[in-house]
């Protein structure tokens, strides 16, 4: 195992050459974020997944975080790699490709492509949001769909919210106009 970032880089040569190399290959960016995820101490899947998207790659790759293996679950899906540990390589290649076929659905429903990393925001979204509702016990009633209702009424693009969200002093706001429209 390399033990640092930089050694890592030094001894992978990563540079905005190979950067731009790997970009339109999906098998590359996978095995670039299975080797950072194996190779820098203390990395794992999940920073090497949001790493690659910092640099505006791996559209198509999710991490296999808390949130997204909870949504995976409630979307149906139930391979047992989903109860793994989120530094699981075996729990990134199956979130990975579950969360591909939750954005072939979504495209499906929304007739335009829709990527995975887009999805895996929605998932974030929607997660916060129900565990904003835990303490008032109305977390199972925040569906996908409820919540697209609350985006209407409100007329927030997804955006407004999870800059809400994000915004520690919104936050009991938020939480208070969820409460009273689940």
């Amino acid at each position: 195992m390399v033990s640092t970032a930089d050694s890592f880089f030094q001894a992978n040569r990563i540079s905005p050459s190979l950067l731009a190399a790997i970009a339109p290959d999906r098998a590359r960016q996978l095995d670039l974020v299975t080797s950072a995820a194996t190779g820098i101490a203390q990395f794992g899947p999940v920073k090497a997944v949001l790493w690659l998207h910092d640099l505006d790659l791996g559209r198509d790759l999710a991490p296999p975080n808390l949130h997204i293996r909870r949504f995976l679950k409630e979307f149906g899906f139930r391979d047992a790699s989903l109860d793994d540990d989120a530094e699981s390589l075996h729990a990134l290649s199956v979130a990975c490709q579950r969360m591909s076929e939750v954005a072939v659905h979504v495209s499906r429903d929304l007739g335009r492509n829709v990527s995975v990393r887009l999805c895996q925001h929605a998932a974030w979204l929607w997660q916060t949001c129900r565990g904003l509702l835990a303490p008032h016990r109305k977390a199972s009633r925040v569906t996908v769909t409820r919540l697209l209702g609350f985006l209407d009424l409100e007329s927030w693009p997804p955006e407004t919210l999870a800059n809400q969200v994000g915004d520690i002093e919104e936050l009991e706001n938020i939480e208070t106009k969820l409460a009273t429209f689940a």
